[in-house]
């Protein structure tokens, strides 16, 4: 993969990225996104207008950034692009720049089709950072590219703020429509660690894809010195309240993405 090498702004703004969560999403993905001609609503929040691409932040607009797909270097080391990437309702400590989501916003993601493309191909770029890749965008089902091992445990194990860059994007799926890809994420990190699944329920009939899972998993360092995957089941295990303290949801957020309606 390419993308545009050393275009990060804010190259080591900070270390974390942390307390905020992230949200993912953007699907079938059209083969170029269209330039944005309309005007800019006065009533779209900032997060809307950045992904009809009416917004430009100091890393770029989302077209810029989105041609960054196998750059692992800014991905890596820019901290700027994760909260414009996965927009949730924690306000971010590390880059004062962005704001929070807003429900409104939020309903606007879950029904503008050109929006959830978009936000799925955010998701899919930084999937591809860790060394995954959505195996079905339809259950959401994620499993390790060939050769994937290396990223996975860069971005987890030797750059820990990575760990927290997770809650960002599980928080961000959660409300914009792209729930149902939470438990297949956590539940692929969960063997990934422990080599094993226990704690997440998947929808009967899911698939999980053995190419996904080949080879030993790879962050079984994680397994005694981190409470991450602990922290992660939070948005997953089927507790209303560790749901909502981790997410904010309101109850309009359970509404499906209109790329699963349409």
């Amino acid at each position: 993969g390419g993308g545009v090498m050393g275009s990060c702004a804010s190259t080591e703004a900070a270390t974390t990225n942390a307390g905020s969560t992230p949200a993912n999403k953007s699907m079938m993905t059209k083969g170029a996104s269209s330039p944005a001609h309309s005007k800019p609503n006065k009533h779209d929040g900032v997060n809307v207008q950045f992904y009809k691409g009416e917004y430009t932040t100091t890393e770029g607009s989302i077209d810029d950034l989105h041609q960054w797909k196998g750059n692992y270097r800014d991905l890596e080391v820019c901290h700027a692009y994760i909260q414009w990437f996965f927009p949730n309702y924690f306000t971010s400590m590390f880059n004062a720049s962005s704001i929070a989501l807003t429900p409104a916003e939020s309903a606007v993601f879950r029904n503008d089709t050109e929006i959830a493309r978009r936000f799925l191909t955010s998701y899919e770029i930084f999937i591809d950072f860790l060394g995954l890749r959505l195996f079905d965008k339809l259950t959401g089902a994620v499993g390790r590219v060939k050769g994937g091992e290396k990223r996975l445990y860069a971005a987890l194990v030797t750059h820990p703020h990575n760990q927290l860059r997770m809650r960002r994007i599980l928080a961000s799926l959660a409300v914009n429509g792209f729930r149902r890809y939470t438990a297949p994420l956590v539940h692929h990190l969960e063997w990934e660690i422990a080599g094993s699944n226990q704690h997440v329920t998947l929808p009967s009939g899911f698939e999980v894809y053995a190419e996904g899972r080949q080879g030993d998993p790879c962050l079984k360092a994680l397994r005694n010195s981190s409470k991450c995957l602990a922290t992660w089941l939070l948005y997953v295990d089927g507790n209303e309240q560790h749901f909502l303290e981790n997410t904010k949801a309101v109850p309009a957020d359970a509404e499906e993405s209109i790329l699963f309606r349409e």
